[in-house]
């Protein structure tokens, strides 16, 4: 096994009028996600309830373009993640139907669990980075996500949201008056209530780069033999692409924001204001929240201190993004790869990391 490759993003967002997160209906009301946050205030702390979005709404957001991408390149997809459906192979009734060959090769008592992960991620590059659960009759097949992500919030200093319920109306006045005052359940014209939210939000992605293409079930039998061996992996040509795809879907992410629900009336004004990317080996290292306008700053401190502790056995190479007009407190000072638009970022970040990669896997 190599030493490890990883990359932590934190980002800070402007998002005015989404509503990209609803959790229920109430009357005729949809309501936002919402959640309870602490905040320092002078020397206390303060209790607030706040718009959010759920690490699960942006988890969909990014498959679907993890999906969207592969296609285009011919990486691998299974035919549910392609329609952005992500059952992620957890319903045997629909595997045996839609890829009788896999089916076999998960129900078979003669495959040990560590192959049948592998079958998995090579025929499908979402489950490989992002991770599944395949609970068959005899075993269950586990992958712990190769991406982590945090709750989108507001950033918690100066906290700045706005939540409002907008008044919506369907208007049919002829099909309501055709059917006149009939009692009807469904009324044709009907009025209902959207909450939307804008705030500063930000959020956290953690990306276990040289874990792509990887088994991560190492222990299995062989015989009568038990044995530990992690370094079954798709061939290294194929695992950098699949890297740059990983990153590549997020930079489409972030461009675009195109997370939760409601985008064909309720399309978020998005606009990225500053982010930081931290790339390590052999450990990772999470980047600071964008909470407080010195969080790339934060970051690059907490890199300096991990080189200190640990010595040559910690490398980092840190990049910042920041537009000026969207969030011009923010502290890019002293930052020698700062970066104006989040292609640049994204450029930066892939060459640095996959170099790094090719090198694990030995890719020239």
């Amino acid at each position: 096994m190599g030493m490890g490759v990883y990359v932590s993003f934190s980002f800070r967002v402007l998002v005015n009028a989404e509503a990209m997160n609803a959790v229920e209906s109430l009357g005729n009301i949809i309501r936002h996600r919402k959640a309870t946050v602490i905040v320092p205030r002078g020397n206390s702390h303060q209790v607030v309830t706040v718009p959010v979005v759920s690490g699960e709404a942006i988890r969909h957001g990014y498959q679907f373009e993890l999906a969207k991408l592969a296609k285009v390149r011919g990486i691998k997809v299974c035919k549910l993640c392609e329609q952005g459906e992500f059952v992620k192979h957890g319903i045997e009734d629909l595997i045996s139907k839609l890829e009788p060959d896999l089916y076999k090769t998960l129900s078979s008592d003669d495959v040990n669990l560590r192959d049948k992960e592998y079958a998995i991620i090579e025929s499908c590059a979402v489950e490989d980075i992002a991770g599944f659960l395949v609970p068959m009759r005899n075993v269950q097949i586990k992958r712990t996500s190769r991406v982590e992500v945090s709750y989108m919030i507001p950033a918690i200093d100066g906290l700045k949201y706005g939540l409002d319920t907008q008044f919506h109306v369907r208007h049919a006045p002829q099909a309501q008056q055709a059917l006149g005052q009939q009692g009807q359940a469904a009324q044709p014209q009907s009025i209902y209530y959207i909450e939307s939210a804008s705030a500063i939000y930000t959020f956290t992605v953690n990306i276990d780069l040289t874990g792509i293409g990887q088994v991560s079930n190492c222990i299995y039998r062989e015989g009568n033999d038990i044995k530990i061996d992690c370094n079954k992996a798709l061939d290294p040509s194929e695992r950098v692409r699949r890297v740059e795809l990983a990153l590549d879907a997020l930079a489409e992410l972030i461009k675009r924001g195109p997370i939760g629900g409601h985008h064909s009336s309720y399309s978020p004004h998005w606009l990225p204001g500053s982010a930081v990317a931290l790339i390590t080996r052999p450990i990772p290292t999470v980047a600071y929240p964008g909470h407080y306008t010195n969080f790339i700053i934060k970051t690059r401190d907490l890199a300096e201190g991990n080189r200190a502790l640990l010595g040559g056995n910690y490398a980092y190479v840190l990049v910042a993004f920041k537009d000026d007009k969207v969030d011009p407190g923010v502290d890019v000072q002293g930052i020698s790869e700062a970066k104006y638009s989040i292609p640049e970022f994204f450029m930066a970040v892939k060459e640095i990391a996959l170099n790094w990669v090719r090198e694990e896997f030995g890719v020239k």
